[in-house]
């Protein structure tokens, strides 16, 4: 927690405290010292080595080793839940009067008093205890000490609820000891920094920070907070980059580690145990919480957070004793504040709701949490821009205001000096003492008048900056709620879209078994309509999931010369004959882009009709293709793009446009400026979420009455040689296997037996991923291979379920099936919905070709 800051141990340390003599023949110093830099002690032995340590300071009149003695003893009560003791002596020793242990010393104690007040649950105590402090003159104490105060004061701020304002204090304290603090200090405080930006979720702000203080962490690798940082780099790797790499990271860390370090061991073992949960690896997650239970026996506050991650682990294994046990032994310790009491109220609610079976009610619950931590987290993220700006705003203002004071102060000086020179030669003549005090009565009024026209040209700067500012703060809210709402949009989108596929796919596999009965003539017809309907809707799909950035996209480098080469006709085409194409190509031969040729020919073709439409099939369309270098910047139009090469795709054109908010909107699925006969308004919805699947992002600029251009952004290439090869013919029969259906759709379970028994395979069929589980580690029959749905509730989707498959049933074939596009999660076989008879026997029987 942030607010132990000066309860915080400098360094490892391991000392065998039972060893009273060697204690005792130790240097006074050289003890408090040892018990001020143990990190792991916390039993008897250690305890009365405190107090030994503190009544020799006490008995050698050693004032100056007062308040780091009362230090340790307070921190050994601490470590041992000891929360009444800690602050009894903490009380007890500030009650000692400031002349006897220094300025410093006296106000690190009263510090202390107030931290632990605040532990116990008493904030506005102490955050009046810690204003009041800062509030003396601290001119004379040790300017580390008064850093410390401030940090605790940001601490308090927090849990009394002025987070930003807690933020502030925190970061200005670090800034300060960066530039003139020892690096112990700045770990220090740069670790509780980041524990704070942590609990607000502004991970890459924590990243940032942490790269900064790396010069330090160099300089004091050993110390506790340095190893903490580094814990704290590995995890947000995990979370920003790649979460498997940062699992390896942990590892590597807790093998490299000293044993005489069990609480860093711990800490490392606990945040492993967070990662592998996040990868659905409950069994692992589950070990590494014991190993780091085990570890950190005199951290209460370290150990119940482990035995919460246990529960949680437990649960999702469907351990529910072992949860129990756990929140019970969390609940001992007696931490029962902020994130740690709210973590154990929702691990209850998860514990009764899985006992008693509630799937649906667990779903509910993850979603709920879920979203509120993302709303929590943009909040606290609009929060942050906000007053991120108006604090430097304020800072502009005061910069602004001493430079104008300077300048009058150096212009009356002048104005003054010139008046004594004059006054000093006229001093012998008194006829010149009425001129002289001319030229002063004038020049104090220059003065005067100068000073009003500055604070006048101050107050205007001053309100055109903060103008300036807000603005700048509301143009960005705007952007992050569109792009939430873009998102939400897409997750609706897809969603909608695999429930379609599912119902596709129950009437695909319909119409094809009709196809095989002897039908009238009108029946035949009646059944050719419902397969171009069914055909139009498939192509409906492919442009939701193309929105949604679902869809499975077959990238290859490609060259704009070939690609125009081949693809003009299809885009004249689409124009008809009474527009004509206007194309540029400005990209370099050796330049191309990575994206799947149909999609973009799609794209292009979408928006050559929309231009067609515009300009009521009369006029002329530009197609230009451009490499640019991009860096964002504060000018132009705010793409959605790193810094690098990027090759541009402009198609423009003269038609009728749209307003603003048309722009705002063109992008949304079914919106459309056309007439409802025109079309279903997923065209530029479906180019948009191929662009943005395929790194790039997209830029609609319009004026009615004048046209509209809309700009397409692609990662350039080097283009290079790609060979393809044929498949062989296969000759692998499927007649007679036995194959485990999982699907938890009944109709289109049902539709799959029927699907498979008509190839001549024997199915059986199970409802989830659990239930399969159970059938392959229990059953007799013998199974041939399994096709599993990959979206199912329960603690086992497709993926699950092909993983343990291939840890427990080395030699048994998987097909995934999904109406969603799961390709950057799998390398397995997957067969996307709806899909047709022919295609799902092609993908069954690669199954059995595929290299082992």
């Amino acid at each position: 927690m942030a607010v132990l800051l000066q309860l915080c141990v400098p360094a490892f340390a391991q000392m065998d405290w039972e060893n009273t003599e060697a204690l005792d023949a130790m240097p006074i110093d050289e003890v408090v010292r040892a018990v001020r830099s143990d990190l792991s002690s916390a039993d008897e032995a250690y305890l009365s080595a405190a107090r030994n340590a503190l009544a020799k300071v006490r008995s050698a009149q050693r004032d100056e080793l007062f308040a780091e003695a009362c230090m340790g003893l307070i921190r050994a009560h601490y470590r041992r839940s000891e929360g009444t003791a800690a602050l009894q002596v903490a009380e007890d020793c500030a009650a000692v009067p400031s002349t006897r242990v220094g300025i410093s010393g006296f106000v690190r104690l009263r510090t202390t008093v107030a931290t632990l007040l605040m532990l116990e649950g008493e904030t506005d105590q102490a955050l009046g205890d810690l204003r009041t402090i800062l509030d003396e003159d601290l001119s004379e104490v040790d300017p580390e000490v008064v850093r410390g105060i401030q940090a605790n004061y940001a601490s308090a701020l927090k849990l009394s609820g002025d987070t930003l304002m807690s933020l502030s204090v925190l970061s200005d304290t670090l800034r300060e000891a960066i530039e003139f603090g020892e690096p112990l200090e700045q770990v220090r405080l740069g670790n509780n920094l980041v524990v704070m930006l942590e609990e607000l979720q502004l991970f890459q702000d924590a990243a940032s920070w942490i790269e900064r203080l790396q010069p330090a962490i160099e300089r004091v690798p050993d110390a506790f907070p340095s190893q903490s940082l580094r814990l704290h780099d590995i995890q947000l790797h995990g979370i920003l980059e790649d979460r498997k790499a940062a699992i390896e990271r942990f590892r590597s860390y807790i093998q490299a580690m000293p044993k005489e370090s069990p609480v860093m061991v711990g800490s490392a073992y606990e945040y492993l145990a967070d990662a592998l949960f996040e990868e659905r690896e409950y069994s692992q997650a589950a070990a590494a919480s014991r190993a780091a239970i085990a570890l950190l026996e005199s951290s209460p506050i370290e150990r119940a957070d482990a035995n919460l991650s246990l529960a949680r682990a437990s649960i999702a294994l469907g351990d529910f004793d072992t949860a129990e046990l756990a929140i019970a032994r969390a609940r001992e310790t007696g931490v029962q504040q902020g994130e740690s009491l709210e973590a154990m109220n929702a691990l209850v609610l998860r514990l009764g709701l899985a006992r008693k079976g509630e799937r649906d009610l667990l779903a509910t619950l993850d979603d709920m949490l879920d979203r509120q931590r993302s709303r929590e987290r943009v909040r606290e993220q609009q929060h942050t821009r906000y007053f991120d700006a108006k604090l430097e705003a304020a800072a502009q203002a005061t910069r602004v205001e001493e430079m104008e004071q300077q300048q009058a102060l150096l212009q009356a000086q002048a104005a003054t000096s010139a008046a004594k020179a004059e006054s000093a030669r006229q001093s012998r003549n008194l006829t010149y003492v009425s001129a002289t005090s001319v030229v002063l009565l004038f020049g104090l009024l220059a003065y005067l008048w100068s000073q009003r026209r500055f604070e006048r040209e101050f107050r205007s700067r001053q309100e055109a900056l903060t103008a300036e500012l807000e603005g700048e703060v509301e143009v960005q809210s705007q952007a992050l709620a569109k792009r939430a709402h873009t998102e939400a949009l897409g997750q609706l989108t897809g969603n909608v879209a695999h429930d379609f596929n599912n119902l596709l796919q129950v009437m695909s596999i319909a119409n094809e078994r009709l196809a095989t009965e002897q039908l009238g003539e009108a029946s035949r017809r009646l059944l050719q309509g419902s397969n171009e309907a069914l055909s139009s809707a498939r192509g409906i799909v492919r442009r939701l999931l193309a929105y949604a950035r679902q869809q499975e996209l077959d990238e290859r480098a490609l060259g704009f010369d070939s690609f125009l080469e081949d693809t003009r006709p299809l885009l004249e085409a689409a124009l008809g004959k009474s527009v004509v194409l206007d194309v540029v190509n400005q990209v370099p031969k050796e330049i191309g882009i990575s994206v799947d040729k149909a999609q973009l020919t799609s794209a292009l073709i979408n928006l050559l009709k929309n231009s067609v439409e515009a300009m009521s099939g009369q006029g002329s369309v530009r197609m230009s293709f451009a490499s640019l270098y991009f860096e964002a910047d504060d000018s132009g139009p705010a793409w959605d793009l790193a810094d690098g090469d990027y090759v541009e795709v402009q198609v423009s054109d003269d038609g009728h446009g749209m307003s603003d908010d048309q722009v705002r909107r063109s992008i949304e699925p079914f919106f459309s400026t056309r007439s409802p006969s025109s079309g279903t308004g997923l065209g530029l919805s479906s180019v948009y979420g191929f662009v943005r699947q395929s790194g790039g992002d997209v830029r609609i600029a319009s004026v009615p009455g004048q046209g509209t251009t809309v700009a397409l952004r692609f990662p350039s290439v080097n283009i290079g040689m790609t060979e393809s090869l044929g498949a062989a013919k296969s000759s692998t029969s499927l007649t007679d296997k036995r194959a485990l259906v999982v699907e938890d759709n009944e109709v289109l379970g049902e539709a799959l037996v029927s699907m498979l028994e008509y190839m001549d395979i024997v199915p059986v069929w199970v409802h989830s991923g659990e239930r399969a589980i159970a059938t392959l580690s229990t059953t007799e029959q013998a199974f041939d291979f399994v096709v599993s749905d990959v979206r199912m509730p329960g603690d086992h989707d497709g993926f699950s379920l092909a993983a343990w498959i291939e840890r427990n049933r080395v030699d048994m074939p998987v097909l995934l099936i999904s109406g969603f596009s799961e390709v950057d999660r799998t390398s397995r076989p997957l067969l996307k919905k709806p899909f047709t008879e022919a295609e799902l026997r092609a993908a069954l029987t690669g199954l059995f070709e595929r290299p082992k």
